[in-house]
């Protein structure tokens, strides 16, 4: 199956840029940054995407490379699992071994004072190796409760690069780039109406053309604009509920 998230179907706007230049520059062997990459906007404005075309880029550049994807709540599974079946030593080798380290939903460890001094322990062995480390985070650094302040002097050494939310422009063509990689049974006229609701982040929207693909295969007629509506009614009624 072909790989969706390289760098050529990213979609950029003034919205990425900056994001987007430095994710491809960390591969390169002249570089505009240091060793840690803090990348971090809303959800579904394309973070995860740019942290597997990193990985996707690097394993074609070298399949030797130690590399690892990785969400932070499956980080701490993990830790936990290693403390718990006395396999901690085995844990910290594995992440210090590493030649790039992508982190993603770095939000989820607000709070959590002993994943945030196991991070330190991982991040400073591999800044100190000059090795890559990549984290994404749906919060801002400011807004994450980091209770470890050795972990907050490392970021002092990062780059920050925001992604804010897309123009309805580049939404509508994110979502033609998806139905033409995945051959999707979806015309232009319902992506532009899905890709001017402003209350739909990228994610939401790609949902929505997923079920109206499936709906215009399964029904062989095209999904009615009444049930387009409903969908979307919906996911934005979940919205306010979250809220409250």
């Amino acid at each position: 199956m072909k790989n969706y998230y390289t760098f050529e179907n990213f979609i950029v706007d003034v919205s990425n840029r900056f994001a987007y230049l430095m994710a491809k520059d960390v591969l390169e062997e002249k570089r505009y940054r240091n060793n840690i990459l803090f990348i971090y906007g809303d959800t579904g404005v394309g973070k995860t995407h740019l942290l597997k075309a990193i990985l996707y880029k690097a394993y074609k550049k070298n399949s030797n490379a130690k590399i690892l994807y990785i969400s932070a709540n499956k980080l701490v599974k993990e830790l936990i699992n290693a403390i718990r079946n006395e396999k901690y030593n085995k844990f910290i080798n594995k992440y210090e071994s590493l030649d790039i380290l992508l982190l993603d939903d770095f939000q989820c460890i607000t709070g959590k004072e002993r994943i945030q001094t196991e991070l330190f322990t991982i991040f400073n062995e591999l800044y100190n190796k000059n090795k890559q480390i990549i984290i994404a985070s749906n919060s801002e650094p400011k807004d994450i409760q980091i209770l470890e302040e050795n972990l907050k002097r490392i970021f002092e050494y990062g780059i920050f690069a925001d992604i804010t939310m897309q123009t309805s422009e580049t939404k509508e063509a994110i979502l033609n780039n998806k139905v033409k990689n995945n051959k999707l049974n979806v015309d232009k006229e319902t992506i532009e109406y899905i890709s001017k609701k402003a209350d739909l982040n990228i994610k939401e929207m790609i949902g929505i053309v997923n079920t109206a693909d499936s709906y215009n295969k399964l029904i062989q007629e095209k999904m009615p604009k009444k049930r387009l509506d409903r969908i979307i009614r919906d996911i934005t009624k979940n919205h306010k509920n979250h809220n409250f």
